[in-house]
């Protein structure tokens, strides 16, 4: 059974949502929105930058742990946006716990970076053809 303050705050929810949606009375299912839930991120916009670097990074077969994407972040915000680095008097501190967080929040796991990914058997003349490509 669920708390009486729980059912008055559901109540309360519904009856705004009714007001700000009168359309909402004649739905079948009467399904209010979800809320967003949890906190916003860190770097906002520049966030999914910062993942899509990351990802593209590993997917190249490189080793990505915290300090990388410590410096990717770094690097990307000092281009894009470095009034928001605490280093550049701003308000934004990139932290080992919130490059652990970035990493669990994008699903990457501890691996060994000493191995040679499977399927990539390139060779040195076809790897530097490919970098300038990917990088330029």
């Amino acid at each position: 059974m669920a708390n009486e303050s729980t059912i008055r705050n559901f109540r309360k929810y519904y009856l705004k949502s009714l007001a700000a949606n009168p359309d909402l009375a004649n739905s079948t299912d009467g399904a209010i929105p979800a809320k967003k839930r949890g906190k916003p991120l860190l770097f906002g916009e520049y966030d999914k930058q910062i993942v899509e670097y990351v990802r593209r990074f590993r997917c190249h077969g490189a080793k990505v742990n915290r300090i990388i994407v410590m410096g990717s972040a770094r690097g990307i915000l000092m281009r894009k946006a470095p009034q928001l680095l605490f280093e550049q008097c701003g308000s934004k501190k990139i932290t080992k716990s919130w490059a652990k967080s970035l990493l669990r929040r994008i699903e990457f796991v501890k691996r060994k970076g000493t191995r040679r990914p499977k399927g990539i058997w390139v060779t040195r003349m076809q790897w530097d053809a490919n970098f300038i490509t990917w990088y330029t």
